[in-house]
């Protein structure tokens, strides 16, 4: 279903850079990596105390978290219920990725 707010932000700017989206799983594989992301994004200086805390802070976070236990055939409704706004999203992220290359490589 983000598929649907992403839609609207990208009809609200033509510039594919202007929301930055990111991916969870890109997240939880690279907190540093992706925390550092946000700070250039939001023009913020990459110090690396401040780095090192909002990594920390993230982490304490998302170690408190834990996955649902939905029973098989909830998750099986579930997914076929997702899978189009899935879909969509994996096809504009991919568009704006697209866009963004050639904006850059324009500049």
């Amino acid at each position: 279903m983000y598929s649907l707010a992403l839609g609207v932000w990208r009809m609200v700017y033509d510039d594919p850079n202007a929301v930055l989206v990111l991916r969870n799983e890109d997240y939880l594989q690279d907190r540093e990596g992706v925390l550092l992301r946000i700070s250039r994004y939001a023009g913020l200086p990459d110090s690396p105390m401040l780095l090192a805390r909002r990594c920390a802070a993230a982490h304490k976070h998302a170690a408190g978290s834990q996955p649902l236990d939905v029973a098989a055939q909830t998750r099986k409704l579930l997914e076929a219920y997702f899978a189009p706004f899935e879909a969509e999203l994996v096809r504009m992220l991919e568009e704006g990725e697209s866009a963004a290359a050639a904006a850059a490589a324009a500049a």
